[in-house]
């Protein structure tokens, strides 16, 4: 259908139609396109002449065609005055539109409809925006952590039913009462009204682990993060506290952790059985042997032989036990700020000359700026001995042996790399490493590393081994790093 009189630029309804940054549609009353103006061509990607030949329905999105053309089919049986209706638009290439779109007819001096004029205000924003809205309601109010909203006061707005699950009171007893009030109500008045307070104040996220009562009374922990909401001005307006329920958590590792205890704890008597059962059958074999001889009577060599076999192996014994006591050495460590370097020197001149008589060079790095750690040096020391010393028997019989100590700043700790060029180690002798008399020497007791760890772990440190088998060991001491009278 053509409309010879309908003006482009002439009159006023051509400049409204040609200049509007609304979305226009006139549309024959057979719902085909008989113009769009620049704005709706802009929005859809499709040219005026593209349209040309479609119906209107024809680019709306399929889950939205029905109702649109129902809509329209009312209108044009004049059963309503104005069809109105929020659809999405398939762009040209493919994208979608959410348009509100309101149409209508345009009549002759009669009132008959001569065709239809719609307008379409562009609304995909709003409609993303209420959709990341609904996402984000959804997954507030399926979050099994308990999410609190409140106002900067501490009046609570807001709470979804992890809240109700992990403290017991129902929404309807909570709204609107004030959430510092209900933290030393449920027994978190300790530091948590503090923590709420500095945040509002400072705009600074804040965590940490509060235990409380439930309604029932029924004691329970939780790892808090108060966090604040502000406007875009910058301002606090609101704070979101979320509460996750670790409980059964540590109860867990509680469990785990008593396991282990167990585990490690047979595993130690198992090897005391082994190490000190060994030497004292020796010693008993060697004592009843010199017995007999006695009686038959023998010379003082044969003598010094037997009594010097039980001395070696009561000498074992006495190596052992004295390992076992220095597990205990350091329970009080005498942590202190250290310098790295004058630490490294002096290590490395109790390490050289005997290395070298071995054929073993020993390379010593500092890395400028390490600075000072934080740590007890008698106990650092003897956890690198041991280390060192694990390190030179891997080495036997390798060609070109080696060993290099770098200490290094990472991330506001210091670092000691322990590397060698030996035999290095399987990965389940990696795992095991730790483990109370677990040892692949002959003659180990397997309590140096052990004793390393727990040394290292006093001093707030961790230790970490990686081997590959056939190419060598590295060890990784993190130790707090010094202030270095900063």
């Amino acid at each position: 259908m053509e409309i010879k009189s309908l003006p482009r630029n002439e009159d006023w309804f051509g400049r409204i139609f040609e200049d509007n940054p609304a979305g226009m549609i006139i549309a024959g009353l057979d719902l085909g396109y008989i113009r769009a103006n620049p704005a709706f061509c802009r929005a859809t990607g499709y040219a005026d002449e593209d349209l040309r030949g479609l119906r209107i329905t024809d680019i709306v999105h399929s889950g939205d065609r029905e109702a649109a053309a129902d809509m329209l089919e009312r209108l044009l049986k004049d059963e309503i005055s104005c069809a109105r209706l929020e659809k999405r638009y398939v762009k040209k290439n493919g994208g979608l539109l959410w348009g509100n779109t309101m149409f209508y007819p345009a009549r002759d001096a009669l009132g008959k409809q001569l065709y239809l004029i719609g307008m379409v205000e562009d609304i995909t924003e709003r409609k993303q925006a209420e959709e990341d809205r609904a996402l984000l309601s959804a997954a507030v109010s399926s979050s099994s952590d308990a999410v609190v909203i409140a106002a900067t006061s501490g009046k609570i707005r807001y709470v979804n039913w992890a809240f109700e699950k992990i403290t017991g009171y129902q929404k309807k007893e909570v709204l609107g009462a004030n959430l510092k009030d209900l933290a030393k109500k449920t027994g978190q008045a300790c530091c948590f009204p503090d923590a709420f307070d500095e945040t509002v104040r400072t705009g600074n996220l804040w965590t940490g682990t509060t235990a409380g009562t439930r309604k029932d009374g029924t004691p329970y922990t939780v790892e808090d993060t108060i966090a604040p909401v502000r406007n875009r001005a910058g301002k606090v307006v609101n704070m979101i506290v979320m509460k996750r329920d670790i409980t059964e958590k540590l109860r867990l590792e509680s469990i785990a952790e008593a396991v282990n205890t167990m585990d490690n704890i047979g595993y130690i008597f198992s090897g005391i059985r082994h190490e000190i059962g060994n030497p004292v059958s020796s010693v008993k074999m060697a004592l009843s042997v010199l017995r007999s001889k006695l009686d038959d009577g023998c010379t003082r060599e044969l003598i010094d032989k037997y009594l010097d076999r039980a001395m070696a192996e009561l000498s074992r014994m006495e190596y052992l036990l004295k390992a076992m006591k220095s597990f205990n050495i350091y329970e009080s460590p005498d942590i202190r700020d250290m310098d790295m370097t004058a630490f490294t020197d002096n290590l490395g001149s109790l390490l050289v000359e005997d290395f070298k008589k071995k054929g073993i060079q020993i390379g010593v790095m500092v890395q400028p700026g390490a600075g000072c750690a934080h740590a007890d040096p008698r106990a650092l020391q003897q956890v690198l001995l041991n280390i060192i010393t694990n390190a030179a028997d891997a080495l036997e019989g390798r060609p070109a042996p080696r060993i290099d100590i770098k200490v290094m700043k990472m991330a506001g700790r210091i670092l000691v790399h322990v590397e060698d060029n030996g035999c290095g180690m399987p990965p389940k002798q990696v795992k095991d490493a730790f483990r109370p008399f677990y040892t692949t020497k002959p003659n180990g007791t397997g309590l140096g590393l052990m004793l390393a760890k727990k040394m290292i772990t006093r001093m707030k440190g961790t230790i970490e081994i990686s081997s590959e088998q056939g190419v060598g060991t590295a060890v990784d001491i993190f130790i707090p790093e010094g202030t270095d009278g900063k």
